[in-house]
């Protein structure tokens, strides 16, 4: 049994678990779902570049007190500004790995980033679904996530 904090907004987390198929051995670690906007960083629309990127005041030392704790950190984000066709994935990677150059310096890390560009308006065709699996409040991130991370 996996149980899992996930913050989708600066006050308030919910609790979830999810019974997952585990080895006889396992080795069990809590794990934190974070989304990205309005939690770890300022939200202001659309953040896709380092210039435009602030951290949300704590954010940095919350990760890294989570990871001395032992636990995964683990990020779920939503990025419709890639299917509206604002900016690309390469763009959102490349400030993914901006935020976990800036977090090492202090001793954290993101374990994993899982984000969800489709969006049900989403004007290229290749981002458009009615109802995106992984699109948050829908729980398909997390499910990859547990599924990946249960070892």
């Amino acid at each position: 049994m996996w149980f899992v904090w996930f913050v989708d907004d600066a006050s308030s987390a919910s609790r979830l678990s999810y019974s997952l198929a585990v080895p006889e051995t396992p080795t069990l670690r809590p794990a934190l779902f974070l989304d990205r906007d309005g939690v770890l960083n300022e939200d202001h629309g659309y953040v896709s570049r380092w210039e435009d990127f602030r951290w949300i005041a704590g954010a940095r030392e919350a990760v890294a007190a989570f990871n001395r704790a032992g636990w995964l950190v683990i990020v779920v984000t939503n990025q419709s500004g890639v299917g509206r066709g604002f900016y690309t994935e390469d763009a959102m990677h490349a400030l993914h790995r901006r935020m976990a150059e800036d977090l090492a310096e202090i001793g954290g890390r993101i374990d994993a980033f899982y984000h969800a560009p489709q969006h049900p308006e989403a004007p290229l065709d290749a981002y458009r679904h009615p109802d995106p699996p992984d699109r948050k409040p829908n729980p398909g991130m997390i499910l990859r996530a547990l599924a990946e991370w249960a070892y």
